[in-house]
């Protein structure tokens, strides 16, 4: 799917902002190059829709044909819908019971904790897959701010348990410092330098060993072979 053009403040190409129209014939090319790029992928989308559709199982078509958003997503026949379709009723068992069903997605979601060993981004995709799974059932997703604070509560109490504390602590001292997005929750944690067993920090990102003794880096230091570079972004 092309990315979607940022809608643009009309001032912006007054004859202040674009007294000769450079703004405004730029927006528009880019407006055209997205309207072809769509006819185009328009004209495939039904072939790659079949194809998707044609690989799913009796049993998972069925499913899928019990959601709710099945039946516009096969007049349009749009591949993108169906693959949302896809992921929400295989994320979990349907019991059939909204209820029922709705509890078991609320303990997924509020149950999920990072373990020991299990990758940021693999931790993350878990996360995603807990939500969609909570909206498959009926569920209202939570806002972004919750979603955030769920997140970090759910990593590693090992490797995150300084940061945690640091957000709880300057939270209570009045300082804004809570991530308001899940995004901004995720880049953040996967950033920051952590506390890892036995109290030691370690690098969650841009962590390299080298292999030659004496190897200058920032600053002038030498690092000794076999020490490890830490990088940190706050």
């Amino acid at each position: 799917m092309p990315a979607r053009i940022p809608t643009s403040d009309p001032d912006d190409f007054d004859k202040r902002n674009d007294p000769f129209g450079i703004k405004l014939k730029s927006y528009q090319k880019q407006e055209q190059r997205r309207d072809a790029e769509m006819a185009v992928l328009e004209q495939l989308y039904p072939r790659i829709y079949n194809v998707i559709l044609g690989q799913l199982s009796r049993e998972s078509t069925e499913m899928v044909k019990q959601h709710v958003d099945w039946l516009q997503a096969d007049a349009d026949k749009d591949p993108v819908e169906l693959i949302a379709i896809i992921r929400k009723t295989h994320l979990q068992p349907m019991t059939g019971s909204q209820t029922l069903d709705s509890d078991t997605a609320w303990e997924r979601c509020y149950g999920l904790h990072q373990d020991t060993g299990t990758m940021l981004a693999t931790h993350k995709k878990s996360f995603d897959d807990a939500v969609i799974a909570l909206e498959a059932t009926g569920e209202k997703k939570p806002s972004e701010a919750k979603l955030a604070a769920r997140f970090i509560a759910s990593l590693d109490p090992n490797r995150y348990a300084q940061w945690k504390v640091e957000l709880e602590n300057k939270t209570k001292a009045g300082l804004d410092v809570m991530p308001t997005t899940l995004a901004d929750a995720y880049t953040r944690a996967f950033t920051l330098k952590m506390v890892g067993h036995g109290a030691q920090p370690i690098a969650n990102v841009s962590v390299f060993v080298t292999h030659a003794s004496g190897v200058r880096g920032r600053g002038g230091h030498t690092r000794r072979e076999g020490q490890r570079t830490r990088s940190t972004t706050w």
